[in-house]
């Protein structure tokens, strides 16, 4: 089967193509084609081609009883919070987003250890993918900064980095995942992934897709649910 990718350009900048320039051609390309809506902008813009398709009425609204499938790379924290409110906002979406936090019925998951010790401080606020890499950092840096005080009482970001480079951290069990970084790591490999559904008609979630690292330490060679499997790529594999 021959496979196409039909690239949609837009620009926030004043004057540029706007979402709403390319609402309706978004719209036609897919409905053509039977395809997928691939987002790859910001994703506190997303909105704005949303309501731009929304916006455009009938000429990108799909038959009754069907949606038009949206993959982003990233979502806005309030879609990921309040997925009800999502799914109401718009109805003819279904919409996944890729993302490195995932709940789990794990107990040996950090994030969900971080999730219940975030909103037991900050209350209604939820921990985000941000919130717990910004957590993880702290913590990679006192680990690192600890390993150098009894040789250096004036530790300064080289010395941080040059340790890193040159000792590294493994299986080190942060709020965002399983980490591992070091000299050939400037990003940790293997990082778990998941893809997230918001479904219709209600918004519930579902992790459709779960690759890497996952906070029981199992690294799948594949997602999904038999006969229909497929493999998680890996570090080169294209």
């Amino acid at each position: 089967m021959r496979r196409r990718v039909d690239e949609v350009a837009y620009s926030e900048k004043p004057g540029a193509t706007t979402p709403d320039n390319i609402a309706s051609d978004v719209y036609n390309k897919v409905a053509a084609t039977h395809g997928i809506v691939v987002y790859l902008g910001r994703s506190g813009v997303l909105p704005s081609p949303l309501n731009a398709m929304q916006g455009a009425g009938g000429h990108c609204q799909p038959p009754e009883g069907t949606t038009i499938p949206l993959i982003a790379e990233s979502a806005p924290i309030d879609f990921q919070l309040h997925s009800d409110r999502t799914a109401r906002a718009y109805p003819y979406m279904t919409l996944l987003y890729e993302t490195t936090n995932a709940p789990t019925p794990d107990p040996r998951d950090p994030y969900a250890r971080f999730a219940r010790d975030f909103a037991t401080v900050f209350g209604s606020r939820s921990a985000d993918a941000d919130a717990a890499g910004g957590f993880d950092t702290v913590g990679i840096v006192s680990k690192v900064v600890e390993n150098l005080l009894p040789a250096s009482h004036d530790v300064r970001p080289d010395d941080i980095y040059l340790w890193l480079t040159a000792h590294g951290v493994s299986q080190y069990p942060g709020a965002s995942g399983v980490l591992r970084l070091d000299g050939r790591n400037k990003y940790p490999p293997d990082k778990a992934v998941f893809i997230r559904e918001i479904a219709q008609p209600e918004g519930a979630t579902a992790t459709l897709v779960s690759c890497g690292i996952l906070p029981d330490r199992r690294d799948p060679a594949t997602w999904g649910t038999p006969p229909d499997t497929f493999p998680c790529l890996r570090d080169g594999s294209g």
